[in-house]
């Protein structure tokens, strides 16, 4: 049974069955708050945002927790140091950080973390929420935990999903590196959002951050998905928790990244850009070319995925998406670029269904994508 939903903003012409497809799953029930923004070749052709509740407050430069899709931004911080000469990929996480080292991670490279091929899915000891603010962070109540962890690897490779870790190890990396000593995510906010004019890149968030966040909401929750058991904090099996004032004040650059369709969408047109979006370059050519390039193949999930030696994944051959790159977000957030369309893509919605994967055809992300590969090819024939 159809309901009634309010959907708002923008549609170029020929893309206005992407406003019909995102409004549908509002009537159907998929969604409750939702913002999709497109780029393609530096026009913005698609900046929607739609409510069930008519709500008076939501609107496209709403915030909201992002999961894993976060992990695109940390992507591009690191490329950011990366290309101006700070570290290598192929640089040793030791010699930027020795006490790293300990307990045999000697050898681990920037790749292989950015790959989640680092062993070191999951960590030993428990950390309170405030443990992630900024100030702690610089206090190294993270990093100690870090050094004394030995690896452990799965079965069968060395890959395997780093849902939180990941952004943890790259943040204590960031700021050794960095030659203020700041976090990936005051780094986020101070050169990338501020340049870009964007409130809507949020790792960490301030007291004029906090108020106009949208809570994401789970309808279900499956307690064999191992991604589920992973994101979630202990006591928490909805992913509800990350909605915490406490949580979202602290910087887990893996997953808690607070932001907007708008946001995450400029970001991708920089990257679909070969780094350069209008007046704003975040990436030279050669910075670009580092994130994007080396990717292998491995098995993390469930599935096969291409990752760059830069942290995103590549989509090749028949896949409905090949040609992106970037990432998703637990229960439905996706944020991902074609460099050769020039094309950025922003899906920000606050029900999370994480039931369905992200190869699913009923995948509301996929299938806002399919439609829009639809829309620019039959531009081309116009």
């Amino acid at each position: 049974m159809a309901v009634s939903a309010r959907v708002e903003g923008t549609v170029d012409p020929g893309y206005e069955s992407l406003k019909d497809l995102f409004t549908e799953n509002f009537q159907l029930g998929r969604e409750t708050y939702a913002q999709l923004c497109v780029y393609v070749k530096e026009k913005k052709v698609v900046d929607l945002w739609g409510s069930m509740e008519h709500s008076t407050t939501y609107d496209a430069d709403s915030l909201t927790n992002i999961f894993s899709s976060t992990k695109n931004l940390t992507s591009l911080a690191m490329a950011m140091l990366v290309d101006r000469g700070l570290l290598s990929y192929t640089d040793r996480i030791s010699q930027h950080w020795p006490a790293f080292g300990h307990e045999g991670k000697n050898e681990l490279t920037l790749a292989d973390l950015m790959r989640h091929e680092a062993g070191l899915v999951t960590l030993d000891t428990e950390f309170d929420p405030e443990d992630f603010w900024p100030e702690s962070i610089k206090q190294n109540k993270v990093g100690k935990v870090i050094e004394k962890q030995v690896q452990k690897w799965p079965a069968k490779g060395k890959r395997e999903y780093h849902a939180l870790t990941r952004g943890w190890i790259a943040n204590e990396i960031f700021r050794r590196v960095h030659p203020s000593g700041i976090t990936i995510g005051e780094f986020i906010q101070a050169e990338v959002a501020t340049p870009l004019g964007t409130n809507g890149l949020v790792v960490g968030a301030k007291d004029h951050n906090l108020s106009h966040y949208f809570a994401v909401v789970n309808t279900e929750f499956d307690p064999e998905s191992p991604l589920g058991a992973m994101i979630n904090h202990p006591g928490d099996e909805s992913g509800e928790i990350w909605n915490s004032e406490v949580i979202r004040r602290g910087e887990t650059p893996s997953a808690n990244g607070n932001c907007s369709a708008r946001g995450l969408a400029k970001v991708g047109a920089v990257l679909a850009n070969n780094g350069k979006f209008g007046n704003v370059t975040l990436l030279s050519s050669s910075g670009w070319k580092g994130l994007h390039s080396e990717a292998t193949l491995g098995t993390m999930l469930g599935y096969e995925y291409y990752l760059t030696q830069g942290g995103v994944a590549s989509w090749i051959g028949e896949d409905v998406r090949a040609g992106f790159y970037g990432w998703m977000g637990y229960g439905g957030s996706c944020f991902q670029w074609h460099p050769e369309r020039k094309i950025s893509f922003a899906y920000v919605p606050c029900l999370l269904i994480p039931s369905l994967s992200s190869r699913d055809e009923k995948n509301r992300a996929r299938a806002l994508q399919v439609e829009l590969m639809k829309c620019v090819r039959n531009m081309d024939n116009v």
